[in-house]
């Protein structure tokens, strides 16, 4: 559960992989919401919050910056 802060959405998909709230009510509301979710549901948002996070793997992020400069190099 995250507020609307910048670089929030690049990483949570509402209601996907993670919740964005605006105000103090709405972030209880998931709370609660999160909280009775049945093993099915938190299955599926395990498993799209893991996807999430290999994006953002740092042998990845490592091997795209390598790609990028190697590019930039050779203009």
């Amino acid at each position: 559960v995250t507020t609307k802060v910048p670089g929030a959405n690049e990483i949570i998909i509402n209601n996907k992989n993670g919740f964005i709230v605006s105000n103090n009510q709405e972030l209880l509301d998931k709370i609660v919401f999160f909280s009775k979710l049945d093993e099915r549901a938190m299955s599926i948002y395990r498993k799209n919050c893991i996807e999430t996070v290999n994006k953002f793997d740092i042998k990845l992020i490592v091997n795209q910056y390598e790609v990028l400069i190697s590019k930039l190099l050779n203009l």
